[in-house]
């Protein structure tokens, strides 16, 4: 059964050699924009008997340079359901996620707004949804 751990690492892994121009992270360690964090949302055990799958519920959110036009358009990228920095397409390409997973769908993405962090200036971001089920034992 994989860790939240080896999860996150897996999720982040998988879009870090196409988001280039991020910070490409499995945690927060500091907000240096622009950024894509991982967090996990929920989990549902034992799905199957005997601590078989799990399934879990990350979100990915990603945080663009500046309040502006281009950060928009860069967000718009991540966003598209198809693309080379579409976070769907990236995620959906490897079912298996490097093995530890039965299965991967990026459910939605949502709340495309402004976000504020630490006092810092205003950035626009978003988040998606995403379902991992999680291989077990």
């Amino acid at each position: 059964m994989p860790t939240v751990k080896q999860l996150r690492l897996a999720l982040a892994g998988k879009l870090s050699p196409a988001i280039t121009d991020a910070h490409v992270t499995a945690y927060v360690d500091t907000y240096v924009l622009p950024a894509v964090f991982v967090f996990p949302r929920e989990a549902a055990y034992d799905k199957t008997m005997a601590r078989g799958d799990d399934d879990w519920t990350f979100i990915i959110r990603a945080l663009a340079q500046n309040l502006d036009r281009a950060g928009q358009e860069w967000l718009d990228e991540l966003c598209d359901p198809a693309g080379d920095r579409s976070v769907k397409a990236l995620l959906e390409a490897d079912q298996t996620l490097n093995s530890l997973a039965r299965g991967i769908r990026v459910q939605s993405m949502q709340d495309y707004q402004e976000y504020v962090f630490d006092g810092r200036a205003a950035t626009y971001g978003c988040e998606f949804t995403v379902m991992v089920e999680a291989a077990g034992t």
